[in-house]
């Protein structure tokens, strides 16, 4: 059950911003992110926007593209079953001269 949003963190605690600088890092891109209409997150209070991010970003590999993810799996990251594909992990990547992606 999705908590209500006064349990739910601000928009300042967070420091939200309606459309993120990160070229590959949003909201719909996001593991808290509820994709239906309105948009919500799991974790900070409404309203959100797809477009969005937060400090609390937390990259779902299920919402990258097939490319991506591919090309993430195939550089070592994720591999590891006994824990989760870390954020870190895949910003070191995508910030690396091997994934193929301009910043």
């Amino acid at each position: 059950m999705e908590r209500p949003d006064s349990a739910k963190s601000s928009h300042e605690e967070v420091k939200y911003e309606a459309e993120s600088k990160q070229k590959r890092e949003t909201c719909s891109r996001c593991q808290h992110f509820i994709d239906e209409i309105p948009a919500r997150c799991e974790t900070v209070a409404s309203p959100i926007k797809a477009s969005g991010w937060c400090e609390r970003f937390e990259l779902d590999p299920a919402r990258l593209t097939h490319e991506e993810y591919r090309q993430w799996r195939e550089k070592g990251d994720g591999k590891e079953p006994e824990r989760e594909p870390s954020t870190a992990a895949y910003r070191a990547w995508r910030e690396s001269e091997d994934s193929g992606y301009d910043s």
